[in-house]
């Protein structure tokens, strides 16, 4: 920063501390002046705190005058660039300002008319009339999962009752994980990336599709813990999406659907009345 600019935050830092100086001094003394513009010592002291110390003061006002300056160096170049047109910024405030009221206003309608209950018929309805539309782009499966300490000493007794799959001997497998603190799931329901499984289990393959077309029940070892994992189901890329797996974004998309038509209905409706009493005439 130039000598000249270092001077000026001195005295206007000294000036800030000193609170006690009269007020029509700080008034009329001017900082920096850029383009005609003036930034005035009072101004400039207004946006320092009184409970800072020297330093931070000097900081501070520092970057206040470069900011300043800054500012009218850009609203200079844009008044030399930018035709009347594009400078004539009344009527894009007003376009947007309105834009904003209808948005508000739409939103507010939207929340105390739109439903957003829909019923598994509605889901399943939307899912056979447009099954085109749910191709996988990945593979998915459904599986249950276990990782647990390779030093356990009951691991063979484990491994046999993770084997068994009922739900008595899946409970204890299970029990065991949380008692180590270990990662499991155990909902077979649900449908899963297999691309993200592979981030939680240390699975190596080049072929997803034929990994999972070969492995139900298996485990792997790695390091010091050793995974119990069963393959329920699966789907390849390029297949059909199972509805249990796309039933949340078809739940979103009906919404969507709703939340369109309300729109036009109540966008219908408001010109509707205002032509009935006559707030609209066409000539």
């Amino acid at each position: 920063m130039k000598k000249s600019i270092l001077l000026i935050v001195l005295a206007v830092t000294l000036a800030t501390c000193d609170r006690s100086s009269p007020q029509d001094h700080q008034e009329g003394e001017i900082v920096a002046t850029a383009f005609g513009a003036h930034l005035l010592l009072n101004d400039l002291q207004n946006q320092i705190p009184d409970d800072i110390s020297l330093d931070d003061s000097t900081y501070l006002a520092e970057r206040l005058i470069e900011q300043w300056v800054s500012r009218q160096a850009l609203l200079n170049k844009a008044e030399i660039i930018l035709s009347e047109d594009e400078k004539d910024l009344e009527k894009r405030l007003s376009q947007y300002r309105e834009d904003l009221l209808i948005y508000a206003m739409q939103s507010k309608m939207i929340e105390e008319q739109l439903s957003t209950e829909v019923s598994t018929e509605e889901i399943e309805l939307y899912y056979e009339n447009n099954k085109q539309n749910f191709e996988l782009k990945e593979n998915i499966v459904r599986l249950s999962f276990f990782k647990l300490p390779s030093e356990l000493k009951n691991l063979d007794r484990l491994w046999s009752k993770f084997r068994q799959g009922d739900d008595e001997s899946i409970n204890e497998v299970m029990a065991a994980a949380i008692e180590n603190e270990m990662n499991f799931h155990r909902d077979e329901d649900i449908w899963l990336k297999f691309n993200d499984i592979l981030k939680e289990i240390p699975i190596n393959t080049y072929n997803q599709e034929n990994y999972l077309a070969n492995h139900k029940v298996f485990k792997i070892e790695e390091g010091n813990f050793i995974f119990f994992i069963r393959i329920i189901d699966f789907r390849i890329k390029n297949s059909i999406s199972p509805l249990e797996f796309e039933s949340e974004r078809i739940r979103s998309i009906i919404i969507n659907k709703r939340k369109v038509e309300l729109l036009k209905q109540i966008e219908d409706k408001i010109v509707e009345e205002a032509y009935e009493k006559n707030n609209i005439i066409i000539n």
